[in-house]
């Protein structure tokens, strides 16, 4: 017989969240998750050079300010999570990229220990495009927001983890290039070795 699932008391709602408490510990769980955009540029050569960055305004945090990603709330039009990526991408950054082709889902994250559902999450590759107007939700705190296009360097030093989360996410595979050039090279130097210098 499988172990009771503990029961959940409900402590507040709104129309997009609700704060429960599962064996005397406080959880968030979201009515419908946010999704999470990395939006990003690249070189030539497929590097990541920039990640979009947005400043928001948020009361507790230090500062009244968070630099992150870009996020939001599924609304009534949308069909799926993305369409409210697309839809909160040009919202927020105002940039309008509908080619699938330069969108890449990369599944869902949980975000903190304290949050019991996981957030769906998108990057986006928006490389030599150009950000019309934003076209905000009307909320003061969109109104109030910032978004730029930072350095990769400077984007990681942030201490948002979604920022890392994600853009590990992406690139992970510059990762394991990497590591599969190290390996390579470290195998031809043993075979050079283990044959010993040539005729002299």
């Amino acid at each position: 017989m499988g172990k009771k699932k503990p029961e959940s008391k409900l402590l507040r709602k709104d129309k997009n969240r609700e704060l429960i408490e599962i064996n005397d510990r406080i959880y968030l769980q979201q009515e419908n998750p946010s999704v999470v955009i990395l939006p990003y540029t690249k070189d030539s050569e497929g590097f990541p050079t920039e990640i979009g960055i947005l400043d928001e305004v948020l009361d507790h945090r230090p500062g009244g300010m968070a630099r992150t990603l870009v996020t939001g709330t599924p609304d009534s039009g949308d069909d799926n999570v993305f369409q409210t990526a697309i839809r909160e991408l040009k919202e927020e950054t105002g940039f309008e990229v509908k080619d699938i082709k330069r969108w890449r889902f990369l599944g869902t994250i949980y975000t903190s220990k304290m949050v019991a559902s996981a957030n769906p999450c998108f990057s986006v590759d928006v490389t030599g495009l150009v950000a019309g107007e934003r076209e905000t939700d009307g909320s003061q705190s969109e109104e109030d927001s910032k978004f730029h296009l930072v350095p990769v360097e400077e984007a990681l030093e942030l201490d948002d983890s979604l920022v890392a989360s994600l853009f590990i996410k992406t690139f992970k595979n510059i990762f394991y290039r990497n590591k599969t050039e190290d390996e390579s090279t470290e195998q031809e130097t043993e075979g050079e070795i283990s044959q010993g210098p040539g005729p002299l």
